[in-house]
């Protein structure tokens, strides 16, 4: 009917007509910026949803406080009114003729107003609640910042091949193994420090397994970061069942390096199969503790392939091999390093202080040369050929 009234009205006058309102209380409502703060208070309201599903996500990991717990209530309570709030103005959306009587009964537009000012006052309090609580969680990782690994590289490719693991539910541990220098050790900072990874786990430990660390040392140092220290026992038994009680409370990924001999996770980590959230992935130079450790996937880290060798090598030492008489030489050093990420990395730092000096080059290549490249099998025959590098 009002549009009927309005219809005789020049085109251009009904347009402005029909962007104001006068309600019954005798108050003008601007339809056009009605719709605009109303749009705004729902912008700002899924804001407010969002930050209060990550402070509630975050607070199932630490005993919430009660200022946090009424924050969260009064969120709660914003929500089931902004869902009224809602209704009402699409009901007023479709029965635009009936404009005047609704938002003269509703009060909508001083109603808009007091909403927004909600959300805003909750999502200022919101962001201070979560920077408390950000002060009191456990640091979800302790980045290592080890060496960078192309995508498209052999590593890359095993990087890849255990995330899509990772993403497995049935999947619970991972073996990485394969012969020393093959960047076993790299493939776990990038797992330790990988975005992907945190995005799936709320705690990343990293921890290394040498011959001269005890199980003791290796338990303290998961305790510590699970924040259980504080109950550390003398009795390697008991701390197991701690750690296994707080692996309970967190998705946690638990990267193991340098296993060099079998170990019962279940009964010296508290590390067994009902964790359904928490995994393992452990690296070690032989295939056998692999399967002993009852690893549900395998993955060899096998030499890296000539291209990919020549382009580290070819990365750490610089312009140096840009030399045309250096060059064959170069591609003869990189051979002798048998696709093995360490050799290539201490070999390249060696022979980068060289320069473009020819005869230092190839007197290196012959020093490199008298070792037998036939044996590379253990670390024995790894630490001597790196002391062979050390001599150059």
């Amino acid at each position: 009917m009002a549009e009927n009234m309005l219809s005789g009205v020049g085109g251009g006058a009904y347009q402005d007509v029909k962007t104001v309102v006068t309600t019954t209380g005798g108050k003008i409502v601007d339809v056009k910026n009605l719709k605009k703060n109303y749009e705004k208070l729902m912008k700002e309201a899924e804001e407010l949803w969002e930050l209060s599903y990550d402070i509630q996500k975050e607070a199932s990991r630490v005993r919430i406080k009660p200022a946090t717990r009424d924050w969260i209530t009064k969120v709660d309570m914003l929500k089931n009114e902004m869902n009224r709030l809602q209704t009402e103005y699409n009901e007023g959306k479709r029965k635009q003729w009936r404009l005047d009587l609704f938002w003269s009964n509703a009060n909508f537009s001083e109603d808009l107003k007091t909403k927004r000012q909600q959300v805003r006052s909750l999502l200022e309090e919101g962001k201070l609640q979560m920077g408390v609580l950000k002060d009191e969680l456990p640091n979800s990782v302790w980045t290592k910042n080890g060496p960078e690994i192309e995508e498209n590289s052999s590593l890359g490719e095993v990087v890849r091949d255990v995330l899509n693991h990772l993403k497995d539910e049935k999947v619970r541990r991972i073996g990485i193994w394969g012969v020393v220098g093959t960047g076993k050790t790299t493939i776990m900072e990038h797992l330790n420090d990988n975005e992907k990874i945190h995005s799936m786990f709320e705690i990343v430990i990293l921890e290394t397994v040498s011959k001269e660390r005890s199980i003791e040392k290796l338990q303290e140092a998961i305790m510590q970061r699970l924040e259980l220290d504080g109950e550390r026992s003398a009795n390697i038994q008991r701390n197991a069942q701690i750690i296994s009680r707080g692996l309970n409370k967190k998705k946690c990924l638990i990267l193991v390096d340098e296993v060099w001999h079998t170990i019962d996770l279940h009964k010296v980590m508290g590390i067994h199969n009902n964790h359904n959230h928490s995994k393992v992935v452990l690296a070690s130079i032989y295939h056998g503790i692999c399967t002993n450790m009852e690893t549900d996937v395998q993955i060899e880290v096998k030499p890296l392939s000539p291209a990919d060798a020549w382009n580290m090598f070819r990365k750490k030492v610089g312009d140096v091999i840009s030399n045309c008489l250096i060059e064959p030489t170069t591609r003869l050093v990189v051979q002798e390093c048998h696709g093995l990420p360490l050799l290539i990395d201490r070999v390249a730092k060696t022979f980068k202080k060289k320069q473009r000096d020819f005869t230092l080059w190839n007197d290196g290549l012959e020093s490199l040369q008298r070792w037998d490249s036939d044996r590379v099998e253990g670390i024995e025959e790894v630490l001597e050929r790196l002391q062979v590098v050390t001599r150059i």
